[in-house]
């Protein structure tokens, strides 16, 4: 498969990666917006890798969107009180409000080089991110089982979608993609004790995934 690293709209990766997902989030749903194209969740996430393909893809897999990275931060941008840069749902599609638009205008300064980039990264940055995914494994279910056993036998098959964000009735395709962004994400933020325990669910329930 093709690596695709480049900014389809000629950002500098050594600019957008200074700055933080829900930004960068943002101003894909202006460009989304100003294209006519129904500003769904799938446009969105389209645009946002096509525009910032290093900052939103897959740890080890340039050719892959994180989606689950841009998932949330449009849920941030929606619903963080420090937010409310966006308002919708992936159901009805997403629109911009006042502050989001301030933040858009803002971001692209930034991008063309018009304006300074703060000396740190915003929350919501790709740390961030993977910082609260790490939690929502600690907090987990299957996680506390099987650290209070030191197996997986007591890990049920719910326990198991919740950790990836599936229903019990999620394909094994999401299943699989969703246990990769998981793993990518421990990574990133040097918790690769945590790689095992993930690894091991695929023995655990090996006809749930892909």
């Amino acid at each position: 498969m093709e690596t695709k690293v480049q900014s389809k709209r000629g950002f500098d990766s050594q600019i957008y990666m200074k700055i933080g997902d829900d930004q960068l989030v943002t101003l894909a749903l202006k460009f989304v917006l100003e294209s006519d194209k129904p500003p769904s969740f799938e446009n969105i996430a389209a645009e946002v890798y096509s525009s910032f393909p290093l900052h939103f893809c897959l740890q080890g897999h340039p050719e892959w969107p994180h989606t689950l990275v841009i998932d949330r931060s449009i849920r941030r941008c929606c619903t963080d009180k420090n937010r409310k840069w966006v308002t919708g749902k992936a159901a009805t599609g997403f629109r911009m409000m006042p502050a989001g638009e301030t933040i858009a205008n803002d971001t692209l300064e930034k991008l063309r080089g018009n304006k300074p980039l703060e000396k740190t990264l915003p929350k919501g940055g790709r740390q961030t991110s993977s910082g609260k995914v790490v939690k929502h494994i600690e907090d987990s279910l299957a996680f506390n089982k099987f650290q209070r056993d030191g197996n997986l036998n007591a890990v049920t098959e719910f326990d198991l979608c919740d950790l990836l964000y599936c229903t019990v009735e999620s394909t094994a395709e999401t299943l699989e993609n969703n246990l990769g962004v998981l793993v990518s994400n421990v990574k990133n933020f040097q918790r690769e004790d945590l790689v095992p325990f993930l690894n091991n669910l695929r023995h655990r329930f090996p006809k749930r995934f892909a």
